[in-house]
């Protein structure tokens, strides 16, 4: 599967949507669980919302250590990264 690239603009949607609120700015160290007041049912539709969208899923262990935009971008840079290799591996959190 091709991947679709992520970036900080695209994964800012993605968390506006999911906090089903507005939100005025995101930066890549946001914390969404203390700063954005992010909870479990917000991050699972986060989740819905990657895998929907990019066709990438999140496992419920990473999803519970990916708390800022950074960490997921990285995340999802890993799993695109072992997509290209071939390699089946869970990248982790």
């Amino acid at each position: 599967m091709q991947l679709q690239p992520m970036n900080l603009e695209a994964l800012e949607r993605l968390i506006v949507f999911a906090a089903d609120r507005p939100i005025s700015r995101i930066g890549l160290d946001t914390n969404l669980y203390t700063e954005l007041e992010f909870d479990s049912l917000n991050a699972v539709a986060l989740s819905v919302e990657l895998e929907r969208d990019y066709g990438i899923r999140v496992p419920d262990d990473a999803l519970r250590e990916l708390h800022t935009p950074r960490q997921i971008l990285e995340f999802l840079e890993r799993v695109a990264a072992r997509s290209r290799d071939g390699a089946a591996a869970d990248p982790g959190p």
